[in-house]
């Protein structure tokens, strides 16, 4: 009985000392605190039983070798023995139920533990693919941005070329002597815009009347083409 009862007190022991988070719900608690109120019970039928027994030792010769008196005794130990026996038997059972129910239960937590690790590592897996994906869009964006930032300087720096040279027209002019019965360009005006015809002849003076197409214009000025690069005269005319 002494062996059985300090496996059940070591068995409460280790229950009582689980981690947090297998611990019992309060109806197991209270289950717990029931058991060790029993089990102090038995502890204490079990020491009567001991003092009745060293009683019995110690009682004078006379006394104890009276057989009825002694067989009397024998019969009422044995009856308090079933007693603490069957209480023994009927904390056990509960103990093993109680230990079934926290085993169950840390079962329970364990999975749910699982289920919660995993979802939580797929979670992480798929952010730090979204993450990577930024990272590389970023990546993309910056070679792009770098990529047309050189573009724009090439384009600024075509656009003074030419600013230079529209600003530079005399460097593209030739003295009216020598392009005398060369070619022209007729800036031609109407009134979707303006054309652009070839024309042959010295230049004309200012203020003189040229006939385009059946068409009256009064010559406005001889200059520079307006292309860039290009060496030929353009006679700018102003419809009449």
């Amino acid at each position: 009985v002494l062996a059985e009862r300090n496996a059940f007190a070591e068995s409460v022991s280790k229950l009582q000392a689980r981690p947090p988070e297998l611990a019992p719900d309060p109806a197991a608690t209270a289950r717990v605190a029931e058991l060790e109120s029993q089990l102090e019970a038995v502890l204490a039928e079990r020491n009567a039983f001991a003092e009745s027994v060293s009683e019995l030792q110690a009682r004078p010769p006379e006394v104890a070798s009276d057989p009825s008196a002694a067989a009397a005794r024998v019969a009422e130990l044995e009856t308090h023995l079933h007693e603490v026996l069957a209480e023994r038997n009927a904390f056990a059972e509960n103990l093993n139920e109680l230990h079934a129910r926290l085993s169950d239960a840390a079962k329970g937590h364990e999975a749910d533990i699982a289920r919660a690790t995993a979802a939580a590592g797929a979670r992480i897996a798929a952010l730090e693919a979204e993450v990577n994906a930024a990272l590389t869009t970023r990546s993309e964006l910056e070679t792009a941005a770098h990529a047309g930032a050189i573009r724009i300087s090439e384009l600024e720096h075509e656009l003074a070329e030419l600013r230079q040279r529209a600003e530079q027209p005399t460097e593209l002019e030739t003295p009216a002597e020598e392009l005398r019965g060369r070619a022209h360009l007729l800036f031609v005006p109407s009134a979707s815009g303006y054309t652009l015809i070839d024309f042959e002849g010295p230049d004309p003076t200012s203020g003189a009347m040229l006939d385009v197409g059946g068409v009256s214009y009064l010559v406005n000025r001889v200059g520079a083409s307006p292309f860039p690069g290009d060496r030929l005269r353009c006679v700018y005319l102003d419809l009449v």
